[in-house]
């Protein structure tokens, strides 16, 4: 049966139609994938305001001269350069990747080695009855060397206890409390544990929705399953990566930051927002910071008591003591030499206001004994005679002498 020059032509033209419709989809998402969001263009703009530690490599050397006086070129680019970023964990949303070198080391647990010999046995060895610090990068010590850490400088005040660096880069407390569990379950049992907190518990506290118990490090674990690695392949959410779609979504969410997104959301109610339109929620919590208010400070108690609660009947049902610091804050620190333009950033920068406004309400509450335990030490950073940071937020070798006598000092006065 012969087809119809009729029909073959009808054919073609249904055929170019849908060719051309293609080619047309494909150049307008090309063109998408050029054009800024609104959050991308809001980070890159808040991080003309200050000086990254990679920045200054190549532009202004004389301020990292300045944060790591007597440091060789070779040695400040060891401490920028080679500090590990993070992978996944199985259990704790992510880790610090593993890595050995001249002045980063880690270990077994993820344990920063800070005294030698780095050896995997023998620090499995020191895991039981010695003292656990846990908290952020800021304890990892991101940008300095192992033997200038906040527990080095434990050991070195203290060699009758053995100081073990649990810290990981982004870690909140509730971070710090599951991975504190983790290791109580697979049997290892500390004399004591420490905890240096304050940045990422603010930060986060300030940026996401959810419940303080809940309160995640980041955007990936609240996501996962809709728009991480455990979606499936092909499903209704694959179309949001879509970059037409993607951005109009990203556009929709920056019109909603600062329409009063819930401080806290109750994620089991069928009508939230979390559940009802889950990838606008993903995108809208990668926009909102939350206003400095009352709210946000009784979120930041109940985050800080539930915490403190868990660790003191850990603490009583193992038989180890525990100890909470409050920490200062390199964002809110008025000679930090990182910052570019000091006016503009503590007026646009993105949680500046909120730092200072929880921070000011936890010291306060700290004072008149409203969290037994917790020992506030935000204003070190005011009495370190050298350069206290290496970078916006991390500690340098001085500070983080200072805070292990200051924290020895506390804990033997208790």
């Amino acid at each position: 049966m012969q087809v119809s020059e009729k029909a073959k032509w009808g054919y073609v033209r249904i055929a170019v139609l849908f060719f051309n419709t293609f080619l047309l989809f494909l150049f307008i998402n090309l063109i998408f994938v050029f054009i800024p969001d609104p959050a991308s263009k809001k980070l890159a703009y808040y991080r003309t305001l200050y000086l990254s530690p990679v920045n200054a490599l190549k532009k202004n050397m004389d301020v990292l001269s300045k944060v790591y006086p007597g440091k060789s070129k070779e040695e400040i680019i060891s401490r920028v350069e080679k500090a590990p970023n993070v992978k996944s964990h199985p259990v704790l949303e992510y880790m610090d990747i593993p890595v050995q070198n001249n002045c980063y080391y880690l270990g077994i647990e993820n344990i920063r080695y800070d005294l030698q010999p780095f050896d995997d046995s023998l620090y499995k060895a020191r895991l039981n009855g010695s003292v656990w610090v846990f908290g952020g990068s800021t304890v990892f010590g991101r940008g300095v060397c192992s033997d200038e850490t906040i527990t080095w400088y434990l050991h070195a005040n203290d060699s009758q206890n053995t100081y073990l660096n649990m810290g990981c880069q982004g870690y909140n407390q509730n971070n710090e409390t599951d991975k504190l569990v983790l290791l109580l379950k697979k049997g290892y049992r500390p004399h004591s544990v420490i905890f240096i907190d304050g940045l990422n518990d603010l930060t986060t506290l300030s940026m996401f929705g959810f419940e303080a118990a809940e309160t995640p490090s980041g955007t990936n674990a609240p996501y996962a399953t809709e728009f991480g690695i455990n979606q499936e392949l092909f499903s209704k959410n694959s179309l949001y990566f879509i970059p037409v779609v993607k951005w109009y979504n990203q556009y929709k969410a920056s019109q909603m930051a600062g329409a009063g997104l819930p401080v806290e959301e109750n994620i089991y109610s069928p009508h939230s927002r979390y559940n009802q339109f889950p990838y606008l929620h993903y995108q809208s919590f990668r926009e909102n910071i939350h206003q400095p208010d009352s709210l946000l400070a009784k979120k930041m108690f109940s985050f800080y008591q539930g915490n403190l609660q868990l660790i003191r009947q850990l603490a009583t049902a193992y038989q180890f003591t525990a100890h909470v610091f409050f920490q200062p804050l390199g964002i809110l620190f008025q000679n930090n030499p990182f910052i570019v333009n000091k006016e503009v950033f503590r007026k646009r920068f993105f949680h500046v206001q909120q730092l200072a406004y929880l921070q000011k309400k936890m010291c306060s509450e700290i004072k008149k004994g409203q969290f037994y335990g917790f020992t506030d030490i935000s204003y070190l950073d005011r009495q370190c005679a050298l350069p206290p940071y290496v970078d916006l937020t991390h500690y340098s070798a001085a500070m983080n002498e200072l805070m292990a006598k200051t924290i020895l000092n506390t804990i033997k006065s208790q």
